[in-house]
């Protein structure tokens, strides 16, 4: 069943970009191309919604020409793992993922419905995670109340808030001559090494040492590039 709808999905999406870019070669055999009646109907404003790995949001989107695009858009999601999966008898825990940024991109279409795509993204990617007993624990002969043993923060961030973007997309995010267009697209933005911070409290302080936090760096020091894949569905404005 799962492949069944893979396989759907694949054939609709190469339906929707076949029945777009026949539209426009119909439309410029109909009409010069290179006409300036033409030119003025390529050259517009829309506005998109996406969905991307980077969170839900939006672009606005102005064709400078009927081949460069510009893209000013933002995402944002936040999102908790569910207590029941991250608690254990003796450990409460808590944590917070937010995922988003604001991003200039500028498109280039080699085709008609592909596209090269370059800018810049202000990344708000991080993580907290937190964690302490829920009841008191032997240590050895002694009971150590939740206060006593302290508790445990982790924070997690890129290292370069403002990332070099470069990816590839089919579609097109501003509709050449109809109101609707749809786009796909798939890159990767460089991020840097984490950047990592741990505080503990109580009996837990020594694992919130520098030494420590350095060796979480240094163990997430091979995530540098972040992947995005995004969907976008956009209407043309002017």
């Amino acid at each position: 069943m799962k492949k069944f709808l893979f396989f759907s999905l694949i054939l609709l999406l190469g339906f929707a970009f076949q029945t777009l870019d026949a539209q426009e070669i119909q439309s410029s055999d109909s009409s010069s191309f290179g006409s300036s009646e033409k030119q003025h109907q390529r050259i517009g404003l829309g506005i998109g919604l996406k969905a991307s790995t980077f969170g839900l949001g939006g672009e606005v989107v102005a064709a400078i020409t009927p081949k460069i695009h510009v893209r000013l858009g933002g995402t944002y999601l936040k999102y908790s793992l569910p207590e029941s999966l991250t608690s254990m008898e003796d450990i409460k825990s808590s944590n917070e993922f937010i995922f988003g940024g604001i991003s200039l991109f500028g498109n280039y279409h080699i085709t008609r419905i592909f596209f090269v795509s370059a800018g810049a993204i202000y990344n708000m990617i991080e993580a907290d995670v937190q964690g302490a007993p829920s009841r008191t624990v032997a240590i050895g002969a002694i009971d150590a109340t939740p206060e006593q043993v302290g508790s445990l923060s982790l924070h997690i961030e890129p290292t370069m808030k403002v990332c070099p973007y470069l990816g590839l997309g089919l579609g097109r995010t501003i509709a050449t001559d109809g109101i609707f267009s749809f786009a796909f697209e798939a890159g990767a933005a460089f991020i840097g090494q984490p950047k990592v911070s741990l505080n503990a409290t109580g009996m837990l302080t020594p694992t919130g040492s520098a030494e420590q936090q350095q060796t979480l760096e240094d163990n997430l020091s091979f995530i540098k590039i972040t992947p995005m894949i995004s969907f976008q569905l956009s209407i043309r404005i002017i």
